[in-house]
């Protein structure tokens, strides 16, 4: 729905500031921008988030862990959302 994309949105820009406010002082900031993920929420049918496929909670984590040790800002379970990015 617009509601969800939009604080979804939000919650990006919000992490953006954060890393750039932040990152001088040694802050580091990761955003996690998965897709569909196994819980019961998407179990429930909310929302189309499943396009790409639906992760386990432990292949979210192992992208999240991944995207820490690398110290970069995405963390990207679903790899097609990065295409998604670049489209914008």
């Amino acid at each position: 729905s617009a509601p969800y994309g939009v604080t979804k949105h939000a919650a990006v820009a919000f992490a953006e500031w954060l890393r750039i406010a932040y990152g001088r002082q040694g802050v580091r900031v990761s955003c996690l921008c998965p897709q569909a993920v196994d819980t019961d929420m998407t179990r429930a049918g909310a929302g189309s988030a499943g396009i790409d496929g639906t992760l386990a909670p432990e292949q979210v984590a192992e992208a999240v862990v991944a995207t820490m040790r690398a110290e970069t800002f995405l963390a990207l379970p679903h790899p097609e959302v990065l295409q998604y990015f670049r489209a914008k």
